[in-house]
């Protein structure tokens, strides 16, 4: 019937129409599908069959940095499983926020990780202001006094002109 699975209802060799028949899968195998059909008009079974596959585990690493913490993450996921990640504030995606579970127990694609936003940018940016702010407090100083000496003569400025 079932390629690895173990019929729970009786086994018999003709079923009749409205028949249910449960399945099982044996060990190291899980059902992809209903565990129970019901036979149909011209041989059918509805829903469709299931299948066994092989059962296949793929983790997610034990540390995900900046995953955001409410996704609801799963202890482990089997064969065709999928998963979607989103990073907190402060990170960015790299790579796909979707991935799915291959026979092979590795991810397809790969799963993205949340890289930390550079900070680059914000270092530059205040580096520059204090050096506008410096740079500003320095000539607002050097105009200051320009301007003091120029409205008031020094005295040996006076002395010179009156010989």
């Amino acid at each position: 019937f079932i390629e690895n699975a173990v019929m729970v209802s009786e086994n018999k060799s003709l079923y009749s129409l409205r028949d249910i028949v449960e399945f099982r899968c044996q060990p190291g195998f899980i059902m992809k599908g209903p565990s129970s059909v019901q036979c149909q008009a011209l041989s059918k079974w509805e829903p469709e069959l299931p299948s066994c596959v092989k059962e296949v585990r793929c983790n997610l690493p034990q540390f995900m940095n900046g995953i955001w913490k409410e996704l609801e993450m799963r202890e482990e996921y089997h064969y065709g499983d999928n998963v979607t990640l989103e990073c907190e504030d402060g990170y960015t995606l790299d790579g796909s926020p979707h991935s799915w579970c291959q026979m092979d127990g590795n991810w397809n694609p790969p799963l993205a990780k949340c890289i930390s936003r550079s900070q680059t940018a914000l270092v530059i940016g205040i580096l520059f202001g204090i050096v506008f702010f410096i740079l500003f407090g320095t000539v607002s100083y050097w105009m200051i006094q320009k301007y003091k000496k120029g409205s008031t003569s020094p005295a040996w400025n006076s002395q010179e002109t009156s010989q």
